[in-house]
């Protein structure tokens, strides 16, 4: 968003700014590891149970997390 390049341009370290902007947002954490194979198996079960029933058009990322991204630096 603006606000955040905002804040990220006005550091004067980019990758420590980015960094504490994502140690600070519990949403945009990531396990850090790789999956197990029990939960990819658990996502798949609910795919396929009944408590998907109105779950239309959306994509379910099994990453941990990991696709929220970090935003990516700017030319200078």
């Amino acid at each position: 968003t603006n606000m955040i390049n905002e804040q990220l341009d006005a550091a004067s370290d980019r990758d420590t700014a980015i960094e504490g902007l994502i140690n600070a947002s519990p949403l945009a954490q990531s396990y850090r590891r790789m999956g197990t194979p029990d939960e990819i198996a658990k996502a798949a079960l609910y795919l396929a149970s009944d408590a998907t029933e109105m779950v239309t058009g959306t994509i379910l990322a099994i990453d941990g997390g990991k696709s929220l991204g970090v935003p990516p630096k700017r030319a200078a």
